[in-house]
């Protein structure tokens, strides 16, 4: 998509579930088609994504989605897809971000332009999207290798984990479920849970919990269509003092202070 906005706006894609992998490039210009910020991020749709666009610039995005059966093939056999997922795992609670750069810049146009009108054109935009996904994982494996990143977690408990991280963040409007109950959907003691918790997402379960929560407040009060009262309401604050307390803490800002 492209576009240019006047005002700052907020591009939010709400979690749909289903754990497909989605490389997310967004190129933004000036209004002399200078280019001010470019960024390229690994999310899935198991996760919110935010993105907050300047006032006054022309905005360039192209999504990817991919399935996990299309990364496997990209990967191949000759990588540890174990460590792979663990990585993703762990960087997709708070994106997998890079810097984009005049190569990632070229393919988004490419992709932009291309009109796909018959095989060949529908041919190019494929291949284009190809060099894209290459290049992002290519640049993650070198990551992973030079940083050692490991965590010392199998899949089977991962994936648990990962399901009880859903269960924590499904409704901010109630109180958090307690430890006992997150670690039994983790299948696992309450003590162990905790641990695994913090070493995937890098932060205790309600520290966590409270970060997400404030996420989704700003993005609720960015978006216009609530009023602060209501915003303190759907995060589950009654005490609309003590709601500005945490926001202020979150961001250095009063929630009335978004516009």
């Amino acid at each position: 998509m492209s576009f240019n906005n006047t005002e700052e706006l907020l591009l939010h894609r709400k979690s749909t579930g289903g754990n497909i992998n989605i490389l997310q490039i967004v190129e933004i210009q000036d209004e002399k088609d200078t280019i001010i910020k470019s960024s390229v991020f690994l999310t899935s749709t198991n996760h919110d994504w935010l993105y907050i666009t300047p006032a006054n610039s022309k905005v360039k995005s192209a999504a990817i989605y991919i399935s996990q059966d299309n990364l496997k093939e990209f990967l191949g056999d000759n990588v540890d897809r174990e460590m792979i997922q663990k990585y993703m795992a762990f960087k997709l609670s708070m994106y997998h971000y890079t810097e984009g750069d005049n190569e990632y810049s070229i393919l988004l146009r490419e992709i932009l332009s291309t009109e796909a009108k018959g095989d060949l054109e529908l041919l190019h935009a494929e291949n284009t999207v190809a060099l894209i996904v290459e290049r992002f994982f290519t640049s993650m494996l070198n990551d992973i290798m030079q940083k050692n990143f490991d965590i010392k977690i199998d899949n089977w408990d991962l994936a648990r984990i990962e399901d009880a991280e859903q269960e924590l963040v499904k409704d901010f409007s109630i109180l958090p479920p307690p430890i006992t109950h997150l670690a039994k959907i983790a299948s696992m003691s309450p003590s162990k849970f905790k641990s695994c918790f913090r070493e995937i997402y890098g932060a205790p379960v309600y520290q966590y919990y409270q970060k997400q929560r404030m996420n989704k407040a700003k993005s609720m009060l960015m978006s216009n269509k609530y009023t602060v009262k209501e915003v303190g309401i759907e995060v589950g604050y009654l005490n609309l003092s003590n709601f500005a307390k945490a926001f202020k803490k979150a961001f250095d800002q009063l929630p009335s202070d978004i516009d």
